[in-house]
């Protein structure tokens, strides 16, 4: 495996100041050894700074060997190897020495078994090295998706899809998300990662749109038309996707960025960039529909003896012997082999804070570098039982000491710092060791000509837990003030309390919150730090924040006029129960002011009503509601009346998880239908036969999720005694999203409100067909507004389909529904 991104700044960094001093950079290259074609190729900039990104970027996508050229001309600059650099030099040689032994040909990387430094391994996944080569070798395919049990080694993956970066043409660009993640901070993440220097990065939303998901997806474009004209191919790897709040704006963020790959494979499909999600499961959103046929999907497994015994049956092998050792014969393989699995298998189960499959490759990474470094004599089996023996007694990483603790500690409160201004609490100015320090410890976080490090969040976490208390906190973030980024970050949250002055939750938003949970998430695995609120409880605040952020942005700018829709609308909404029960269509023009009306509606509705009601706010724009899956939409509003019901919100996110999931598996027969439809002319009859039960069964599936939930509602809502109960309210934006592309038999997409005793109630907007909503704010009353009372109501088979069974009579049905095309 080649180097780490942070190690290629390093070197980036050495070029700038040892190798490009001054003048022109071509003739300085060629005196090193570059060949003249090789050094024609590059285009360089006009500063050293330039010239070193430039190089650095020729030199990691040409291969080992020149990469190893670069290195060795590094080496032989005694103004560099002088210093305590020069150490580090030496070692990124080495790697790269070990990096050209696994490239030699004709080695096929998808089988490596033993990556970075001769002694990083991967274990087995034969079906995930087949689905990795079928994905890299299949333009048609767009997204990978690995799943598995949170113990099973998905985020591992990595680790093979690094090195098979380094060696088949293509820059894995790795963003770890987590429960604070927001789909600005992953859309920045990816621009640093693909921007070109001269363009450089656009902001997320410059107009300032009041709806974030034009934003996003302008965003995206942008990002994905960059990654298809680079010189360099892309596969963008969101790793960690389990980790992500169930509410995150990521989730669309990861629709739109699925969504933009596939439609940009047809126009460069051997430069549009590919989409890698890690640790991405069936229970969380679908996909994209339109993607369903472009998507490789792999399950990681827990590893087992049978797997170990075939990892170190080709590793000792195919692997040089140890000096002065004959290569082993098969007996002698053998007996090496059974000395090695029962020796690493005790380790994995050992206790330790690791996981098992952290503990299981640790211990094979010590059976290799045992092995690799034997000397004549030495009894391999008795060293290995000593060693893992060794490493068992003292589970976890070995504690670190001296400057490297340091620095790590004075890092540890900042998301991303530049290494090099780096200081220790009472330094007057940084002294640059902290680059070295921590290179192994950070990862890259800034753009290719920028030097920006973010701690890896095991790092971090150790570093946190081993602060002396809030005051060398305090003393940490004080040090690096300058560090801190302008406007709402962490940062400044932590700042704010470990000096004594909380800020107001109460006037923090969906923008502002997620930074106070992750300052919060850092300040609690500080020892000694009070007055600092539990992550439980900004954790709700932010979901409530989300919940109402869509609503909020379309009114945020000043409402005019409209009171006589707005009264009709809200007479429609507290109307008794037992009223005739009709639909509500808003409908007009795109950019009417639709959406604003039913969004004003919605909130004042919450804010001046006695009583709360239950309500939902779904838009067909977001690509993880789907027409086709009638299931995703009920799984929408689940999510959302878990937050607003938090005691029952387990089992509302339970039943979410079982819609997706119950939407996968209909994906996947309708999968099997179409692939019947495509044998012959003699099976596409019986594929149409199939479809029709596919479909009924899939009608039968999302009718019980339907009525589940609403009995869940009816279990969560808990009116008093003598009070009317409160009614559901729906609310369906960008209808025309549905109305059109919907299929017949999808026509369920509706309210899908099931046969229970709480009266239903929606609105919605809809644009004649052919026309996009824009939206903004309502200022006045141009155009025409209805409230479609009279229409017909809609009849939803995917739902309620005619003659199925409902668990009992029906006491009301849907009041309204609210489409907004």
């Amino acid at each position: 495996m080649s180097l780490t991104d942070t190690e290629w700044d390093l070197v980036t960094e050495w070029v700038r100041d040892y190798l490009f001093l001054e003048g022109e950079p071509r003739p300085r290259l060629l005196q090193f050894g570059f060949s003249r074609e090789f050094v024609g190729g590059i285009r360089f900039g006009g500063s050293s700074s330039e010239h070193a990104v430039a190089l650095v970027r020729a030199v990691r996508n040409d291969g080992v060997g020149t990469q190893r050229l670069l290195l060795d001309a590094l080496g032989r600059l005694d103004s560099l190897t002088s210093l305590p650099a020069g150490e580090v030099v030496l070692r990124l040689e080495r790697q790269l020495e070990d990096a050209a032994e696994l490239h030699e040909p004709p080695r096929d990387h998808y089988l490596t078994s033993v990556l970075r430094g001769g002694a990083e391994v991967f274990i087995d996944r034969a079906d995930l090295r087949a689905g990795l080569r079928e994905f890299a070798e299949d333009p048609e395919k767009t997204v990978l998706v690995v799943d598995g049990d949170p113990d099973s080694g998905r985020s591992y993956s990595y680790a093979l899809i690094r090195h098979l970066g380094a060696h088949c043409g293509f820059r894995p660009a790795r963003v770890t998300l987590s429960r604070t993640s927001t789909a600005e901070q992953v859309v920045q993440r990816l621009a640093e990662f693909v921007a070109d220097a001269q363009d450089g990065i656009s902001p997320l939303n410059p107009t300032r749109l009041n709806d974030p998901l034009p934003s996003i997806e302008a965003a995206v474009h942008r990002i994905v038309s960059q990654a298809t004209s680079a010189e360099e191919r892309f596969w963008l790897v969101l790793d960690e996707c389990d980790k992500l709040d169930v509410n995150s704006d990521v989730w669309d963020c990861i629709g739109k960025l699925a969504l933009t790959i596939y439609e940009h494979t047809p126009v460069g499909p051997h430069s549009a960039p590919r989409l890698v999600l890690l640790g991405y499961s069936s229970t969380m959103r679908q996909l994209p529909y339109e993607i369903r046929k472009n998507e490789v999907r792999n399950t990681a497994r827990v590893a087992g003896a049978e797997d170990l015994r075939q990892f170190f049956g080709e590793f000792f092998a195919q692997a040089p012997p140890p000096a002065g050792r004959p290569p082993p014969d098969g007996p002698g393989t053998a007996a090496l082999v059974e000395a090695a699995v029962p020796a690493v298998l005790r380790a994995g189960a050992a206790p330790g804070p690791d996981s098992y499959m952290r503990k299981v490759c640790t211990a094979a990474e010590d059976t290799v570098r045992l092995y690799r470094s034997l000397a004549p004599g030495e009894d391999f089996a008795a060293l290995l039982r000593e060693r893992l023996s060794d490493a068992a007694a003292a589970p976890g990483p070995a504690p670190v000491t001296g400057p490297r603790r340091a620095y790590r500690e004075a890092a540890c409160l900042l998301g991303r710092f530049d290494p090099a201004r780096l200081r220790l609490p009472g330094e007057e100015r940084p002294s640059g060791q902290a680059v070295l320090e921590l290179v192994q410890d950070c990862r890259a976080a800034g753009t290719r000509d920028t030097l920006a490090w973010t701690l890896d969040p095991e790092v971090r976490d150790a570093a946190l837990s081993g602060l002396a208390g809030p005051q060398a906190a305090h003393l940490a973030l004080l040090a690096n003030a300058e560090q801190i980024p302008p406007g709402p970050c962490p940062e400044r949250t932590a700042l704010a309390y470990l000096g004594g002055a909380p800020p107001d939750l109460s006037g923090q938003g969906a923008d502002e919150l997620p930074h106070v949970l992750r300052a919060v998430l850092w300040l609690t695995r500080i020892p000694g730090v009070t007055g600092v609120p539990e992550p439980a409880v900004v954790q709700r605040l932010l979901e409530r924040a989300r919940l109402l952020q869509p609503l909020e942005r379309l009114v945020r700018d000043s409402f005019q006029g409209r009171a006589g829709e707005l009264a009709e609308l809200r007479a429609y909404v507290d109307s008794a129960p037992g009223a005739p029960e009709v639909p509500v269509l808003v409908h007009g023009l795109g950019g009417i002011g639709k959406s604003t009306l039913l969004a004003k509606l919605l909130l004042d509705s919450l804010r001046d009503s006695p009583a709360r009601f239950p309500f939902a706010y779904a838009d067909f724009e977001r690509p993880t509601l789907s027409v086709h899956e009638p299931a995703t939409l009920v799984a929408e509003m689940a999510r959302q009346l878990g937050i607003q019901y938090p005691r029952h919100q387990e089992e509302f996110n339970a039943l979410a998880r079982e819609c997706e999931e119950t939407a996968g598996t209909h994906r996947a027969e309708q999968g099997a239908v179409d692939e019947l439809y495509g044998l012959s002319t003699t099976r596409a009859t019986l594929g149409r036969l199939s479809s029709s039960g596919v479909h009924a069964l899939a009608s039968a599936r999302e009718a019980d999720l339907a009525r589940r939930l609403a009995l869940l509602v009816v279990r969560a809502v808990e009116s008093p005694p003598g009070q009317p109960e409160p009614p559901l309210v729906l609310v369906i934006d960008s209808f025309e999203e549905a109305q059109y592309p919907a299929p017949p038999n999808s026509a369920g997409c509706g309210p899908c409100t099931p046969r229970s005793g709480r009266s239903t109630r929606g609105c919605g907007p809809s644009s004649p067909a052919g026309s996009r909503r824009r939206t903004r704010p309502a200022r006045c009353s141009r155009g025409r507004w209805s409230s479609a009372t009279s229409i017909r109501r809609p009849r939803w088979p995917c739902w309620c389909p005619a003659g199925s069974p409902t668990g009992g009579s029906r006491r009301s049905s849907p009041r309204g529904w609210a489409g907004i095309p």
